[in-house]
C-alpha cells in the first residue's frame, strides 16, 4: 500500500474506502488481495482512541487498538493497487460514471464504488467526569470490557427495555449491580420487581457527580448527597447514534431509526454503488472483531461486483 503525502491528490480509482478503523482495513485488505484499485483516506479519530486495550478479538484479546491497526496497516503494505492518505473526505457526489470526492488535503479523486467506514462517537450523557474515566472505568460494552471486571461493584446508567437486556448479562460479571436511570424509571413496576428479585439496586435520583482518581472510578454522588461506591461505570448506548460523518445522508443513503445506514448483509446501503461497514452499519459492527468481518464481507462483494462487470459474464 502506498501512502500519499501529496495534498493536491488525485485520481481514478475502482473503490474509495472512508475511514480507517476495523471495517476499513479489512475491507482494504480484502480488495488488495484481488488487486483492485483502492485509495483509503482516514483522520485517524477512530472510536475506541480513548480505551487503552481492546477484548474479544482472537489474537489480540487485550491487545492496545492501535497496535492491531498498525499491523493491519503492515500487512496492507504488500499490496501494490493499494493507496492511502491521511485526510478527511469533505465532500463526495455521484457522477455519470460512479462518485467523485473532495478531500480536506486539497485533493479530488473518483472512483466507482464506495465504502463508508468512518465509524460513530459516542454521545455521552451529562454527567460530571464521565469523559475522564471513558474508556478505562466507564464503558458501554460487556463484551468488549467486562471479564476484567468480574465479581466487581458495577453500575448502569440507563432505562427501559435495553437496560434491562444489559443488565441480563452484567449478571454474568457480578452480583453486585445497581442500575441509574436519572430520573423517574420507565420500567413498569413489574419490570422492577423483576431486577429487585436479582438484588439490583435502582436509583432514580440524578448523579451529581463522579469521584476517580486518575482513570479509577471510585464512587457516585447523586443530587441527594447520597454517596455509594462503585468500581465500574456502563453506560447504555444512546440512539440514533452520532455518526462521524454524514457523507452518506449527502449520496442519499438510507437511515434507519437507530441512525445507523440501511444495509443488506453484504453491506449495500440503498444507494447503487454505496457500501457502508461497521459501527455505520449497525449489528453488523459495533465491536472491533464484528467490524472487522463486515468490512471484510462488504469489501468481498465490492471486489466481486467489479470483477464481474470487468469480465463482462
Amino acid at each position: 500500500m502506498h501512502e500519499s503525502d501529496n495534498a493536491a491528490l488525485s485520481g481514478d480509482y475502482e473503490v474509495l474506502i472512508i475511514g480507517g478503523g476495523a471495517a476499513g482495513l479489512a475491507a482494504a485488505l480484502t480488495l488488495g488481495r484481488l488487486r483492485r484499485k483502492v485509495l483509503l483516506c482516514d483522520d485517524q479519530q477512530p472510536r475506541n482512541q480513548a480505551a487503552a486495550h481492546m477484548y474479544n478479538f482472537p489474537g489480540y484479546d487485550g491487545a492496545a487498538p492501535e497496535l492491531w491497526r498498525s499491523q493491519v496497516r503492515k500487512d496492507l503494505q504488500k499490496y501494490p493497487s493499494l493507496s492511502s492518505q491521511t485526510t478527511r473526505v469533505m465532500k463526495i457526489a455521484q457522477t455519470g460514471t460512479g462518485f467523485e470526492a473532495q478531500l480536506a488535503s486539497g485533493g479530488r479523486v473518483s472512483a466507482q464504488k464506495v465504502l463508508l467506514a468512518y465509524g460513530m462517537k459516542d454521545r455521552l450523557p451529562d454527567i460530571p467526569n464521565l469523559a475522564e474515566l471513558w474508556g478505562d472505568t466507564a464503558v458501554h460494552c460487556p463484551f468488549c470490557h467486562g471479564f476484567e471486571f468480574q465479581d466487581q461493584a458495577l453500575a448502569l446508567v440507563g432505562d427501559g427495555e435495553m437496560a434491562l437486556h444489559l443488565l441480563s448479562m452484567l449478571l454474568g460479571l457480578s452480583a453486585d449491580l445497581m442500575l441509574l436511570t436519572q430520573g423517574p424509571s420507565q420500567l413498569t413496576p413489574e419490570q422492577k420487581q423483576k431486577i429487585a428479585a436479582k438484588n439490583i439496586h435502582l436509583v432514580e435520583t440524578p448523579i451529581q457527580t463522579l469521584e476517580h482518581t486518575g482513570p479509577k472510578l471510585e464512587a457516585i454522588v447523586f443530587a441527594d448527597g447520597k454517596r455509594i461506591s462503585r468500581d465500574v461505570l456502563y453506560v447504555q448506548t444512546a440512539f440514533p447514534v452520532h455518526l462521524s460523518a454524514h457523507l452518506g445522508e449527502d449520496l442519499g443513503c438510507k437511515v434507519t431509526d437507530f441512525g445507523w445506514y440501511e444495509v443488506d448483509a453484504f453491506g449495500k446501503t440503498t444507494v447503487e454503488g454505496v457500501y457502508a461497514a461497521g459501527d455505520i452499519a449497525g449489528t453488523h459492527g459495533m465491536s472491533v472483531v464484528n467490524s472487522a468481518a463486515f468490512g471484510s464481507t462488504a469489501g468481498a462483494r465490492i471486489a466481486g461486483e467489479l470483477l464481474l462487470q470487468k469480465s463482462g459474464f
